[in-house]
């Protein structure tokens, strides 16, 4: 029926339009100072006029787009950009990052210096430091400041603008992991932030913070961090923590394992073209179920 399509698109449209209408008055205006601009949005955010703005006050569609912006400005600049449809973001945790960095007393309120001072900074999304913490904190989905494979991909598919091709996605992995232990397959945000400075990829490339910002990471920003900063060009493991579990497998003896699980390095059983014919017939008579071994090759 055409009077319902009218009315259908009458509404689609009236909704867009409050939607851009939106988006547009969290950000500043041609005719506004950075105080007057922070000044409204303090006004409308402090919604109990208690001088303070809370966490569940900060959780607006106002600051849901200022956030946006900062990880991915329309203007094509950064990347990500608006072309890239993500699927699945965290966007409490963002927020709850920039409430961590602006609060500066520690009272876990914004007064409104803290609250100006956090939007000077998320106007300027060219700053690396912020910009790179917002996208970590965004698909950190499960909010354990880790990133696992699933959550590193759509990361990495923000980062292009586009969906990686499997070749390019398993490199970048293989890069990220081997600055931790390959043993775990979740990366920390100093990892990534490591990452981030080594990348090919220059756009990617300009969202690493500075070696001060790493140091900060790593004084307790970021929870399982671990020793110094790993150098990503450097493949080789350097120490034995980053080393891989020994495989058993490679162990000597018809039961892989059976003498050199409980025998220190210069104590294990292999063996070697040195060994006689005697003394690999004493090696295998030590164990009595292989003494079928022997009846049956007359060995």
């Amino acid at each position: 029926d055409l009077s319902v399509w009218r009315k259908t698109a009458a509404k689609l449209g009236a909704a867009q339009a409050s939607a851009t209408k939106s988006t547009s008055r969290a950000f500043k205006a041609a005719n506004e100072t950075d105080d007057e601009w922070a000044l409204r949005l303090w006004r409308r955010m402090d919604r109990d006029s208690s001088g303070k703005i809370t966490l569940s006050e900060l959780k607006c569609e106002e600051f849901h787009n200022i956030i946006r912006h900062a990880v991915a400005p329309e203007s094509g600049t950064s990347t990500g950009g608006a072309q890239y449809g993500r699927t699945k973001v965290n966007i409490d945790e963002a927020i709850k990052l920039c409430l961590r960095k602006a609060d500066s007393n520690h009272d876990k309120l914004l007064s409104f210096e803290e609250f100006r001072s956090l939007l000077l900074v998320l106007k300027e999304p060219h700053k690396a430091k912020y910009s790179a913490n917002l996208v970590f904190a965004l698909f950190d989905l499960n909010a354990n400041r880790f990133l696992d494979r699933a959550e590193f991909r759509e990361l990495y598919r923000f980062l292009l603008g586009r969906n990686p091709t499997e070749i390019e996605f398993e490199a970048e992995w293989d890069r990220l992991a081997s600055l931790g232990s390959p043993a775990k397959d979740l990366v920390t945000q100093e990892e990534y932030t490591i990452w981030l400075r080594f990348s090919d990829d220059p756009a990617i490339r300009q969202m690493a913070p500075e070696d001060d910002d790493v140091t900060e990471l790593r004084a307790g920003t970021s929870p399982g961090t671990r020793g110094p900063v790993v150098n990503l060009a450097s493949t080789r493991p350097k120490s034995m923590e980053a080393r891989g579990l020994w495989n058993q497998m490679f162990n000597a003896g018809i039961n892989p394992g059976h003498v050199n699980d409980n025998r220190p390095a210069g104590a294990r059983e292999y063996f070697s073209r040195s060994h006689s014919l005697p003394e690999l017939k004493r090696f295998w008579e030590a164990w009595f179920y292989l003494r079928l071994f022997f009846n049956i090759f007359h060995f």
